[in-house]
């Protein structure tokens, strides 16, 4: 199926970052056309070079028929929207857990989308009828919390909120389907969702025991591989997810339930403020080799 059939799909994905670029990857993947916007032209060229390495090394892995510059070709890296608003099926916004940046954002491209666009929101804490409320369209709007790095995790949560219509959650899980995702619906729209508020307690409590002295970093995260069978521990996880982020996404989940255990620890809020972010910045819980090694 080419993008020009009648099932073809046309999918807006706001933010280049870690996750925008994974997303627009999987549509290209799946024959789907996706355009990244970003306003920084660096966070597009970085996306680009990043898609093409990834494509480029499932070809040569056997685990994708296409060859990359083919699939690569429906992905359209844009600066701003294109004159392309009659035809978009989806919009999907993957911008910072800040829900200020996101409402401005949400409410601007709210204006210039034809009424049919559903907006689904990778937000990974904050609750979706609040960001729906920034927005004219709210019977249209969902969740889609791809889990990370979404080329390679197939979960994606699907959270509609109180306002979401059944059309909207139908259509959003034929998206879903085509893409090959494994679908969760959450019944109720709560700030975390499933993963989320389950791995956050879990990362914090880590952090905690870190910071008492309890064991070292390797020993914490080695309980959890050995002991649980996670494929990372819960330290390497946030270092690779990055500080920052853990940290708003900890931050929404305490403001909305005032749940004390959600509440960031010490450790991790000097380690966000100190600029150690992860595996992003060479530097987290772990330090990180140019390499992709860690210490």
């Amino acid at each position: 199926m080419d993008i020009e059939s009648k099932n073809s799909k046309r999918i807006w994905i706001i933010g280049a970052g870690f996750m925008g670029r994974g997303i627009a990857q999987i549509c290209a993947q799946h024959k789907i056309s996706a355009w990244l916007i970003d306003p920084h032209e660096k966070a597009l060229a970085d996306s680009r070079t990043h898609i093409i390495w990834s494509l480029t090394k499932m070809y040569d892995k056997g685990r994708v028929e296409e060859e990359p510059v083919s699939t690569l070709s429906r992905i359209h890296f844009e600066r701003k929207a294109p004159q392309l608003y009659d035809a978009l099926d989806f919009l999907v916004e993957c911008l910072p857990e800040d829900f200020t940046i996101k409402k401005e954002v949400l409410s601007t491209y709210d204006g210039i989308c034809p009424p049919h666009t559903i907006f689904a929101t990778n937000t990974s804490a904050l609750p979706i009828g609040k960001l729906a409320s920034t927005t004219t369209r709210q019977d249209r709007f969902i969740g889609t919390h791809f889990a990370s790095p979404p080329v390679i995790q197939k979960l994606v949560e699907i959270i509609p909120s109180l306002t979401t219509t059944a059309d909207t959650l139908s259509r959003t899980r034929d998206l879903l389907i085509r893409l090959e995702r494994e679908i969760v619906e959450v019944k109720i729209d709560t700030a975390g969702f499933i993963m989320n508020r389950i791995y956050l307690a879990a990362a914090g409590e880590a952090i905690r025991l870190y910071a008492r002295g309890v064991a070292t970093v390797e020993d914490i995260d080695r309980a959890m591989r050995v002991g649980y069978g996670w494929s990372k521990g819960p330290l390497e996880a946030a270092d690779l997810a990055g500080l920052d982020i853990i940290r708003n996404a900890m931050i929404s989940i305490w403001e909305d339930t005032g749940d004390e255990r959600y509440c960031p620890p010490e450790r991790l809020n000097r380690l966000v403020e100190a600029g150690r972010l992860g595996r992003k910045t060479g530097a987290g819980f772990y330090e990180y080799h140019k390499e992709g090694g860690k210490s």
